[in-house]
Order: structure tokens, then sequence, then C-alpha cells
């Protein structure tokens, strides 16, 4: 396996191009203390060229009063997984500057749920030509 730099200090300088899926999903999760996606108790499960899978585990911190999922908790979560998937599929390491940023985000939520856990998958539509 290749060598990345560790979770301690800057932690994300590089992001890693060469780890199979599900070690490129713990290189992330160990980075996640003191993030969005730690408070929030986001699950990276796989990050890869084609997809990435991102659990949820639905909390109090994430709800509304009537204890439905806030909207914001779920649009976080696609924004991560297609982040993920965005830097995976670029194929190579890559600087903090050099990293994908949502400009554009929107979402319809067509049911809500109170317990369980929220999974996202992030797959290409249309790849641009290299």
């Amino acid at each position: 396996m290749p060598e990345v730099d560790s979770p301690e200090g800057d932690g994300m300088d590089r992001w890693p191009k060469e780890l199979p899926t599900e070690a490129l999903a713990e290189w992330l999760n160990q980075r996640f203390d003191g993030t969005l996606m730690g408070h929030l108790g986001m699950l990276a499960l796989e990050v890869g060229e084609e997809r990435a899978v991102v659990e949820l585990p639905v909390h109090q911190g994430l709800t509304t009063p009537s204890d439905h999922v806030h909207a914001g908790s779920m649009a976080s979560l696609a924004d991560h997984a297609a982040t993920f998937a965005a830097m995976a599929a670029s194929g190579r390491e890559m600087t903090l500057e050099q990293r994908p940023v949502a400009v554009g985000i929107s979402s319809q939520i067509v049911a809500n749920v109170q317990k369980g856990i929220l999974r996202v998958e992030a797959r290409w539509l249309i790849r641009a030509a290299p």
C-alpha cells in the first residue's frame, strides 16, 4: 500500500490516489475528528473512481423539533459523498488548493425518517474527457 500522511497534524495535505476503495474510505474516516463529518457522525464506506458511499446514523443532533432529519444534514451528506467521488475520480494526488468544491447544490426531499441510517451513493452521470 502506498504511504500516505498520518491523521495527526494537518492530515489531509495530499489526497492519496492509489489506495483501494475501502482503504481510501478508512483514510478519510481517520481524518473526520474535529470536522463537520465527524461532528455529524458520517462514515465513509467506499470511495473510488466510480462511486463513493457514505453513511450517517440518525441521532438527535441531526433532527428538527419534530424529530425528523434536518434537510441540511441530508444535503451535507450528499455534498461530502459527491466531493469524495470527484476527488477519487480525478486519479491523481492533489493539494488542498486543487480539490473540487461545490459551487451549487440542490435537493428535493420526497420522504424523511426519524431513526435508522442514511446512506448516500454518489456516482458519475457524465464524465468529462481528460
